[in-house]
């Protein structure tokens, strides 16, 4: 098993020597480490300014747009990378008759987007579930999730309400009786 600290015997007075000495490879781990801290930060402040500001404004502007995109970009997976493919949103962006060019940025804007959207519909839902003392979510829970949250409000003809068949049956005969 790999030490990157050497155990030190206490010394002859049975005190604990001060500093612990280090191998060669945990100060080669440690310089490493401090390399790619550097390298992420040159490439960070490299991004910051090749930013084009619009006209007025001034770099500091938006110093917290940067540090809010570079700490939500890690959220979708633990690798970084986001939880919808890209390239198949930006497929679906390319059938959209309406739309005849799209840049990356957008398509990332768009992907990211529809991550959090589904997070918050998912989230919803699965609030019913376990009010319910359930595990899985139901095609029901969705539907409650989406009419009782305003934003989630224009779903509500996509994903209707279910009834009950004698529901549905003692509404169309009241339907058909006020006709």
């Amino acid at each position: 098993m790999f030490n990157p600290i050497q155990y030190v015997p206490p010394n002859q007075q049975g005190q604990q020597n001060p500093a612990p000495q280090q191998t060669g490879q945990s100060v080669q781990l440690q310089l490493q480490q401090q390399q790619q801290q550097q390298q992420s930060a040159d490439l960070a402040a490299k991004r910051s300014r090749k930013r084009k500001l619009p006209k007025g404004a001034e770099q500091g502007d938006f110093q917290d747009d940067i540090v809010e995109t570079t700490t939500t970009q890690s959220t979708a997976g633990t690798t970084g990378n986001p939880g919808f493919p890209v390239s198949r949103v930006k497929k679906m962006l390319k059938e959209d008759k309406d739309i005849q060019m799209i840049t990356n940025d957008a398509v990332q804007v768009i992907t990211f987007a529809g991550e959090r959207f589904l997070e918050l519909l998912a989230s919803s839902a699965y609030e019913y579930t376990s009010h319910e003392l359930r595990k899985i979510v139901t095609y029901k829970d969705v539907a409650t999730a989406i009419k009782s949250r305003e934003e989630l409000l224009f779903l509500e003809d996509t994903v209707p309400h279910t009834k009950s068949f004698g529901a549905a049956v003692a509404e169309r005969k009241r339907i058909q009786e006020g006709s």
